[in-house]
C-alpha cells in the first residue's frame, strides 16, 4: 500500500510539474522522443551526402576564381578587338533598312505578289490561328482564371508597344503585301499601318503560350487541354513569323523583340499578379511560383515540416502505456 501510494504521489507530482511548465525529469524524457528529429537529421545527411558526391574539380574555389578571371580577360580582349581591329564590325554605308531574312525570301515574296489569291488564303489561314489562340486564352481566363496575370501581361505589353510606335517609326519595306484578304479577323488588324516595332502578333501569341504553360502547371483537371493549347500557341508563333517575313508585314527584329518583350512581361505579371490578386481582388494564390524565383537555387536542404503533437500530450500517452 505504501509503495502504491508513493507511485501515485510521484505520478501526481510529475503531472503537476508538466502543467506548471517545469522541465521534465530524466525518466519522462526517456519516454518522449521527437518524431521529426530523425527525419530532419536524415534529410540533412542525405543532402550533405548528395552535395559531396556532386562536387567535381570545377567546384574548387581556386578553379572558380581562375575561370572568372579568364572570362573577364576574354571579354576585354573581344571588346578591344571589336573597337580597334578593322573588319570586326560592319562599316558599309546603308541608305535603307537591310534585313537578311527579306533577302533570302525575296522569291517567295515575289510569288505572293504575283498570286494575290494564294496570298489572301495564306493570310486568312494564319490569322485564323491567331484568332483561335487569343480568343481561347481569353475564354480560359474568364472561366478558369484564378489570377489576373494574363490581363496584366497583355496591358503592359501593348501599352509599351503603343508608346514606342508613337516615338519610333520605320519605313515600309520593299515588297510590302499586307492588306485586307477579304475575310475579317477578330484580333488581327488589316490595312497599311506603320506599326512595325515590336510585333504584336508574335508577342501576343508568346504571352498566350506562356499563360497556357502556367495554367498547365496549376490546373489539374484541364492540364491536358492547356498543354495542347500551349503547343497550338507555339505553332501560331511559327506561322506568324513566316507570314510576316513572306508578306513583309514586319521586320525580323520586330518579331524577335516581340518574343523577348512578351516573355519579359509575362515574367513581370507573374511576379506582380499575386499581390494584386490578394490585395485588390481578394483572390488567393493559384499555387504558381514566381518566374523570377524559378532560377534561384535554395541554399539549404528542403525539409517538409510535419505537424507535431504537443510534447506534453505525447508524454502523458507514453507514460500511461508504461504504467499499464
Amino acid at each position: 500500500m505504501i509503495a502504491l501510494g508513493n507511485n501515485g504521489l510521484q505520478k501526481k507530482s510529475e503531472e503537476t510539474e508538466i502543467e506548471l511548465g517545469k522541465p521534465l525529469n530524466v525518466k519522462s524524457q526517456e519516454h518522449w522522443k521527437d518524431p521529426s528529429s530523425e527525419d530532419i537529421n536524415h534529410t540533412f545527411d542525405k543532402d550533405n551526402n548528395s552535395d559531396e558526391s556532386s562536387k567535381t574539380w570545377l567546384s574548387s574555389p581556386k578553379v572558380q576564381l581562375a575561370l572568372r578571371v579568364v572570362m573577364i580577360l576574354v571579354a576585354v580582349i573581344a571588346l578591344s578587338l571589336a573597337s580597334f581591329a578593322p573588319g570586326m564590325l560592319p562599316e558599309e554605308h546603308i541608305t535603307w533598312i537591310k534585313d537578311e531574312f527579306f533577302t533570302h525570301t525575296e522569291s517567295i515574296n515575289q510569288y505572293f505578289g504575283d498570286h494575290p489569291k494564294v496570298k489572301n488564303v495564306f493570310l486568312i489561314f494564319c490569322s485564323l490561328w491567331m484568332d483561335i489562340t487569343m480568343v481561347t486564352g481569353m475564354v480560359v481566363f474568364v472561366i478558369y482564371g484564378k489570377t489576373w496575370r494574363l490581363p496584366i501581361a497583355l496591358i503592359m505589353f501593348y501599352l509599351l508597344r503603343m508608346i514606342i510606335q508613337k516615338l519610333f517609326l520605320l519605313r515600309y519595306p520593299e515588297g510590302y503585301l499586307w492588306s485586307y484578304p477579304g475575310f475579317p479577323s477578330l484580333v488581327v488588324p488589316y490595312g497599311k499601318t506603320n506599326d512595325f516595332f515590336y510585333s504584336g502578333h508574335v508577342g501576343g501569341a508568346c504571352v498566350m503560350m506562356l499563360e497556357f504553360r502556367s495554367l498547365a502547371n496549376t490546373q489539374v483537371q484541364n492540364r491536358v487541354f492547356m498543354r495542347w493549347m500551349q503547343i497550338f500557341a507555339i505553332l501560331t508563333i511559327i506561322l506568324q513569323v513566316f507570314l510576316m517575313i513572306f508578306l513583309r508585314g514586319h521586320y525580323s527584329i520586330d518579331m524577335i523583340s516581340g518574343i523577348i518583350f512578351g516573355h519579359y512581361f509575362h515574367m513581370i505579371a507573374s511576379d506582380v499578379s499575386p499581390g494584386w490578386d490578394q490585395a485588390v481582388c481578394g483572390i488567393p494564390g493559384d499555387g504558381s511560383e514566381s518566374n523570377f524565383n524559378m532560377f534561384i537555387k535554395r541554399s539549404g536542404p528542403s525539409i517538409v515540416q510535419k505537424p507535431r503533437q504537443s510534447r506534453y500530450s505525447n508524454t502523458f500517452e507514453k507514460s500511461e502505456s508504461v504504467n499499464n
